[in-house]
């Protein structure tokens, strides 16, 4: 059906037009099913800023590196995870990824605020579990509060 240009716009109502939604970005208090930007290192710079100012230690199955009081960060813990082609196949580096952020999930509420995380796996490589993962977290939060 054609309709005239003086009449086109007549037709539509109010509400057809999309509303622009404000969202404001709050700081992120707890740690779901996701994995969100807020509580990742995202940049090399991050990277190497750890690893050049942080301080190390290292468990039986991963190597942390960590920073403690970032001062853009302080209102939440930050994980960056690195796996080398060293490690083994993609799929095997991809394994450890998740079973490291879901560790890192279910131990969030008890990591310190304001620290940001480096993990990467220790060679050679071995099968790693969630609950070897979450030990060594612990163990990381003890020397921590030394």
């Amino acid at each position: 059906m054609w309709i005239p240009q003086k009449n086109e716009n007549s037709q539509r109502t109010a509400h057809s037009k999309p509303q622009k939604k404000n969202r404001k970005k709050e700081a992120y208090h707890r740690v779901g099913l996701s994995f969100p930007k807020a509580l990742r290192l995202l940049f090399r710079g991050q990277f190497q800023r750890i690893s050049k100012e942080g301080k190390r230690f290292a468990g039986k199955t991963i190597y942390f590196q960590y920073q403690e009081g970032a001062p853009l960060y302080a209102d939440r813990t930050r994980l960056g995870i690195t796996v080398s082609r060293k490690y083994g196949k993609a799929h095997d580096r991809n394994r450890f990824k998740r079973v490291v952020r879901e560790a890192f999930r279910e131990s969030y509420d008890r990591i310190p605020k304001g620290l940001s995380l480096h993990i990467m796996p220790r060679l050679p490589r071995s099968e790693v579990c969630k609950q070897t993962i979450l030990s060594e977290i612990q163990d990381l939060l003890k020397h921590l509060s030394c």
